[in-house]
């Protein structure tokens, strides 16, 4: 069997209780090691992380966070080809999106889908492109002028004057229309109506006097020709909207009508909270995604088992939070289903309600999950593995994006590893990335960047781009090009795998100490004979073992589940994780 060498001393245990909150994951209860695979900066203000949970299943969990204060951050959403019906993968969304002032460096997969396009209420660049019926208690995330998101069931508020007179307004935008409702269709939905012939109903056509629909103002519109009463499927003009009504209270009204008259339409949203009284009035909204249920609301884990029904498996899953400003946002999946099999079980809704949680949001919402899970950066295209084995289309997406200044220069460098930990004689030539001035990942692998260290961490190559590590210990290496430098730290010793305690930074990533495979034995450097005994954190003795001499011995784990165990060896405490 494998062996790994367990050899922290009291003082290293001592150290890694005090980052214990990084060094663990609690999902409903139980405890998950969290071994970081990858950490760096993708863009202005963004990190991006990937973190295997080792406890009863692996979880493999890549997510990302962006401080939306930064003057380079601004949120955009995507529906498909620009419109509710059609479908595309995450990518195909930002290569086909008609916006080149931007770069689209980091996005997930958004709201849950049917025929008819998003199910919850959608806005793209302040444009309305749909309203969720208030009878599905859908929820969404909104995304303001003032750069916040804000989490909730969405309420959109219309008013409506015909020629000055009010009486018009309608229901909903770009819904399927029913008896007793008015609606706004506008060609997001498509190129007519779809109201069927002969039932009861106005529609009337108009163009548009100043942009599209303004989800927080007012969009005027001319009438373009006399109404069609009981017809249905009315064609929707170019860039126009069609009011089609079957509501009584409104027909006389709009039979009126006639061609040049104006029909001003006011909207505004605002976004409830589900149980704790939370309620923002969104006067300068910008984007709307919907998601269903809420997560999390004021860092409380609801109740979510019976929102949908899959809701309590273990599937692929995305979500988006924040934490209580409002201004650091994450974006996360979670990998799953056979695809990834062995190394990544998906989660039900509330193991993933705390795994924001863990990443420190205080709300947060679902979004489509199953083979639609999808984190994309620009540089590196798809993170995760989406589990259909091929790439979903999906109807939205939501994107952290910056400026297009098509400044590709390199101003600043960093290593791709957030920290390094390799054993004495071994050869590391590490890669380092590139950012721009503005902070975008613009070069993946720099060339020419010279290294040094101290003598007693090794030697670096004549070229400067290895480092042989010859001594033991905690070093930093550097690297410089030009006038850029960087660095990290080394940790040299005899190290079997994994990576260290180190949290260089207060995000919310950890980077944790030497682990054990799932079935190897682990090997203990007794001072003295000794017994052992193997305790989970909770305190229950898990095995215990008699060894009747010093030195190297093995401790048989296969008995253990994955997780995070303490071992007393005589008066020596150690910390195990298994994964």
């Amino acid at each position: 069997m494998k062996k790994t060498a367990i050899t922290l001393s009291l003082a290293a245990f001592a150290v890694a209780l005090q980052a214990s909150a990084s060094g663990k994951w609690t999902l409903q209860g139980v405890e998950y090691a969290v071994d970081t695979l990858s950490h760096y900066r993708v863009g202005p203000g963004t990190t991006v992380t990937i973190v295997d949970l080792a406890g009863p299943v692996k979880q493999r969990v890549f997510y990302t966070v962006t401080d939306l204060s930064h003057p380079d951050v601004e949120i955009k959403t995507i529906c498909g080809k620009d419109e509710l019906r059609s479908n595309l993968t995450v990518p195909d969304m930002v290569a086909q999106h008609a916006d080149h002032d931007n770069v689209y460096f980091a996005g997930v997969n958004s709201d849950l889908f049917s025929a008819t396009g998003p199910i919850g209420s959608t806005v793209v660049d302040g444009e309305v492109y749909k309203t969720a019926k208030t009878s599905t208690a859908w929820r969404a995330a909104g995304y303001d002028s003032d750069g916040a998101v804000y989490f909730g069931t969405a309420q959109a508020y219309f008013s409506a004057r015909l020629n000055g007179k009010g009486g018009c307004s309608p229901d909903y935008v770009n819904v399927p229309r029913v008896q007793g409702e008015s609606i706004v269709y506008t060609r997001r939905w498509g190129k007519t109506t779809g109201t069927e012939s002969g039932e009861t109903g106005v529609e009337v056509a108009m163009k548009p006097l100043g942009g599209g629909l303004d989800a927080g103002g007012y969009t005027e519109y001319e009438v373009l020709s006399a109404p069609e009463v009981n017809k249905g499927n009315m064609s929707i003009p170019e860039g126009g909207i069609v009011l089609s009504s079957a509501k009584s209270s409104q027909f006389d009204m709009l039979k009126a009508a006639k061609a040049g008259d104006v029909f001003r339409l006011g909207t505004s949203f605002n976004i409830k909270g589900q149980g704790y009284g939370v309620e923002h009035y969104c006067t300068g909204l910008r984007e709307m995604s919907g998601g269903n249920p809420l997560l999390l609301e004021k860092g409380v884990i609801l109740d979510t088992d019976d929102a949908l029904d899959h809701l309590k498996s273990r599937r692929p899953r995305t979500a988006l939070g924040c934490d209580a400003t409002g201004r650091r946002m994450v974006m996360l999946v979670v990998d799953g289903d056979k695809l990834n099999s062995g190394i990544s079980a998906g989660c039900a809704s509330k193991d993933l309600a705390a795994m924001m949680l863990a990443t420190g949001c205080t709300e947060a919402v679902n979004f489509d999950g199953g083979g639609s899970s999808t984190l994309y950066t620009e540089r590196f295209g798809v993170l995760n593995r989406p589990s259909d084995g091929s790439l979903r289309r999906v109807r939205n997406g939501w994107f952290v994006t910056t400026p297009n200044t098509g400044d590709n220069e390199v101003a600043e460098i960093a290593f791709a590893d957030p920290v390094k930990r390799i054993n004495p004689g071994e050869t590391y030539t590490p890669v380092i990335y590139g950012y721009n001035k503005a902070g975008l990942l613009v070069d993946t692998n720099v060339k020419g960047v010279v290294l040094s260290c101290a003598p007693a961490l090794g030697s670096v190559s004549s070229d400067g781009a290895s480092l042989k590590v010859g001594g033991k210990g905690l070093f930093r290496l550097e690297a410089k090009s030009g006038a850029m430098t960087a660095s990290i730290a080394v940790y040299a010793g005899d190290w079997q795998s994994g990576i260290t305690d180190v949290a260089p930074d207060a995000d919310a990533h950890c980077l944790l100490s030497n682990h054990v495979r799932a079935g190897s034995n682990a090997v203990l450097s007794l001072a003295a004979p000794a017994g052992v005994a193997v305790y989970a954190l909770s305190g229950h003795m898990m095995l215990s073992r008699r060894y009747d001499a010093a030195g190297s011995v093995e401790l048989p784990t296969a008995a253990l589940p994955c997780g995070v165990y303490i071992v007393r060896a005589g008066a020596q405490t150690m910390k195990l994780i298994i994964r």
